[in-house]
């Protein structure tokens, strides 16, 4: 396909991405390719924050509730996925717009970042096993002795350490070797700007929400269905669970939602601020940085 451009919004959990996304989508005739890692999940709306059904009526919405929250889902399946979504849009004769928080999904699609060989369980349940009895940091250094590049660009993360040994493992090819790709469209990025006073005071009152609408009652029926490692990883999941097995009380564990929401925050800034190329504009500066585009 040529490369048509796409646009990117992103930016802290409760700057206004999605919402303002939508209102992008309708300016601009486009669609919106969600960048979330935990969107991808069915039954996890409420502590995920996914638009309303209202929002997705108005403007088509892909790669949300894509998995059962028992599956596991990886950054090279969202991109296979979120580039068939590009080119089905752009088919269309419509304007792809990727809204989301996860970095690393969105520097993936956009740099060309190799995936690798697909997840192997047998490989991971051994490397899991391995972390287990002998710490993620020994396994980091090992990393470091195979592929001291990837080893630097994952850092102690115990997620991406797992994926390199995995490609590693099962293609025999340096995690840094690996053939990169040609990014399908191109892509204009931008993020969300607020004061971090802002932020904060938006996180608060969005978990209070969340509560309001019935976030323990939610992740009781999600705990049903039996969730998978990574969906029990998702904020808000893991606080209320922790409420609902006995290991604290409700303020507790909503106190706890707010303080990991607010250093999850952090992070995707300081992320964002590493990507090259992204525009920071306050939502209300958002819809004259579009007009702004060449060929938008």
């Amino acid at each position: 396909m040529s490369r048509q451009l796409a646009l990117v919004l992103s930016g802290a959990t409760s700057s206004g991405k999605s919402a303002l996304g939508v209102e992008l989508a309708l300016a601009s005739g486009g669609e919106v390719v969600s960048a979330d890692a935990m969107m991808v999940y069915r039954h996890m709306d409420i502590g995920t924050a996914k638009p309303t059904v209202a929002e997705r009526s108005g403007v088509p919405h892909h790669l949300i509730d894509v998995v059962e929250p028992s599956e596991s889902y990886s950054v090279g399946r969202w991109v296979q996925e979120a580039e068939a979504a590009l080119e089905e849009i752009v088919s269309r004769g419509r304007t792809p717009l990727v809204v989301g928080g996860t970095g690393f999904y969105i520097r993936s699609l956009c740099q060309g970042t190799a995936l690798g060989p697909a997840p192997d369980p047998v490989v991971r349940q051994r490397l899991g096993q391995e972390a287990a009895e002998q710490g993620w940091r020994a396994l980091w250094q090992r990393l470091g002795a195979i592929d001291p590049e990837s080893a630097r660009r994952c850092g102690p993360n115990p997620r991406r350490v797992m994926r390199a040994l995995e490609i590693w493992e099962v293609s025999g090819v340096l995690p840094s070797e690996q053939p990169r790709r040609v990014p399908v469209c191109r892509f204009e990025k931008v993020a969300i700007e607020r004061p971090l006073a802002e932020l904060d005071r938006r996180i608060e009152a969005r978990v209070e929400q969340m509560l309001a609408r019935g976030l323990v009652e939610e992740v009781q029926a999600w705990l049903e269905l039996g969730p998978g490692p990574t969906a029990r990883e998702a904020l808000g999941y893991k606080e209320m669970v922790r409420f609902l097995q006995g290991e604290m009380g409700l303020g507790e564990a909503v106190a706890l939602m707010k303080l990991h929401s607010k250093q999850y925050a952090r992070r995707q800034l300081a992320w964002l601020r590493s990507e090259p190329g992204l525009a920071w504009c306050r939502p209300e500066e958002v819809m004259a940085w579009a007009r702004r585009l060449p060929g938008s």
